[in-house]
């Protein structure tokens, strides 16, 4: 009821008042007493006998004394208002790239955030009591004048972390509370447990992004082995979120060129699979090769994998010439030693030892 009334009465300067609450200038005792008096003197008159006209107008009467006498009261209500400049609300931005992620409608987070944020009337609203601190987070915690200069190009995200931080970087000044903007995504290794921040301190998250179902295609781990003196294997474990049914790709690049290609089928919501390639390189030394997965259907790619970004990993692989020693025993002389160095003298690679006993 104090709340409707203050609205009613301040508008939108409503929000710069706390403990609102409504008093009299008399004693409640004293006011009850003087409104009882009131409503027995009008049920009184209404009951003698008289002409519905007389008792409409008695009821009115009956009316107006009542609020006159309650405005002789004094009603009141009675708030504490907040200053702007003495009470402090930091609002921390998620900086990290995980923003750039497109939804299903193919804007980035950050983009559609950045819109939304410019036009509503947030800090306009909050400056009417609080003082506003705009801060970055990321790996990183900093200031930042304008929402606009976020670049969203921060590799990991701390949020406890950076609560943490600010709510020490200010522990000289009023704080009243921390809002927070983030899509939710923590990707610090070793976060702040959030026991250790401060109960003093309410903190509001403001949570970015869509609440669709979550699609993505990833390449999280590839390894690298010699399968014989000529030949590679790439181990490759490829995690699809949300792509049951799909068909994927993984392939082995060289440069532009496609060295090696294996089909999968997911089936499930949630799969991992391992898929194993093997090609021959196809030059000497060092080369450097590239292991991506992609989807098979090119249409609405977009939608389907979130991330383009963890569908490929770059790979070195040693293909430099190597020596391998063959070591042929016998219990005796005989001809088979002599035609088998023979047939290795063309191959550098291959060095022959014997023993014979």
């Amino acid at each position: 009821m104090t709340d409707w009334l203050l609205h009613l009465l301040a508008g939108d300067r409503a929000a710069v008042y706390r403990d609102v609450r409504f008093v009299l200038d008399v004693a409640w005792p004293v006011a009850l007493v003087l409104l009882g008096v009131v409503f027995c003197a009008s049920v009184l008159f209404w009951h003698r006998r008289r002409p519905a006209l007389s008792k409409a107008l008695i009821g009115l009467r009956g009316v107006a004394l009542a609020l006159v006498l309650f405005l002789l009261l004094g009603p009141a209500l009675v708030a504490r208002k907040l200053e702007p400049g003495t009470h402090f609300v930091p609002v921390l931005f998620d900086d990290s790239r995980s923003m750039t992620v497109p939804e299903y409608d193919g804007q980035a987070r950050a983009e559609r955030f950045v819109q939304v944020y410019q036009g509503s009337d947030f800090e306009r609203v909050l400056t009417q009591s609080h003082q506003v601190a705009r801060f970055r987070f990321g790996s990183t915690t900093a200031r930042v004048n304008e929402v606009e200069d976020l670049a969203f190009d921060q590799g990991r995200t701390d949020i406890v972390g950076a609560v943490r931080g600010v709510l020490k970087q200010m522990s000289g000044a009023a704080v009243s509370a921390v809002v927070v903007f983030s899509d939710g995504v923590q990707q610090s290794v070793s976060p702040v447990p959030i026991t250790d921040l401060s109960r003093d301190v309410p903190v509001f998250t403001v949570g970015i992004g869509r609440d669709d179902l979550w699609r993505d295609l990833a390449l999280t781990d590839v390894s690298v082995s010699r399968v014989r003196s000529d030949e590679m294997a790439v181990t490759a474990r490829v995690v699809a979120e949300g792509l049951g049914g799909e068909d994927v790709v993984v392939d082995v690049l060289d440069g532009k060129r496609v060295v090696a290609s294996s089909p999968l089928s997911i089936v499930g919501p949630e799969e991992e699979n391992y898929v194993r390639l093997a090609f021959d390189p196809q030059r000497d030394g060092w080369v450097s090769h590239r292991v991506r997965v992609r989807l098979a259907d090119t249409t609405d790619v977009a939608t389907k994998d979130r991330i383009a970004e963890n569908n490929a990993r770059d790979i070195l692989v040693d293909n430099r010439e190597r020596v391998f020693r063959i070591l042929y025993f016998s219990g005796r002389p005989n001809w088979e030693g002599k035609f088998l160095r023979r047939a290795l003298d063309g191959a550098p690679q291959l060095v022959l030892s014997s023993l014979v006993r």
